[in-house]
């Protein structure tokens, strides 16, 4: 576990865990969420306002400023949008 699970530790699981945001909140409103591995370990989730949210190794920078952040906790990612 590289924080991709959110939970706010590294201990590994084979169980769903509860996941928190960058305020030590539990996001209960997910409405969809997928785990990467490309470069690093990371998730993303979907939550009901539309907002997408990350956490998980960003040693490369690919999840923007959080990978300086603390990276078992989801903070919010800023994308881009079409015009």
């Amino acid at each position: 576990n590289m924080g991709q699970l959110g939970d706010g530790t590294n201990t590994d699981s084979s169980v769903l865990v509860a996941c928190k945001d960058s305020s030590n909140n539990p996001m209960t409103d997910v409405i969809q969420a997928a785990a990467a591995k490309s470069n690093g370990w990371f998730s993303f989730a979907l939550r009901k306002d539309g907002s997408v949210w990350a956490c998980g190794e960003s040693s490369s920078g690919q999840l923007g400023p959080i990978g300086q952040s603390d990276p078992n906790k989801f903070y919010p990612v800023a994308l881009p949008y079409a015009y």
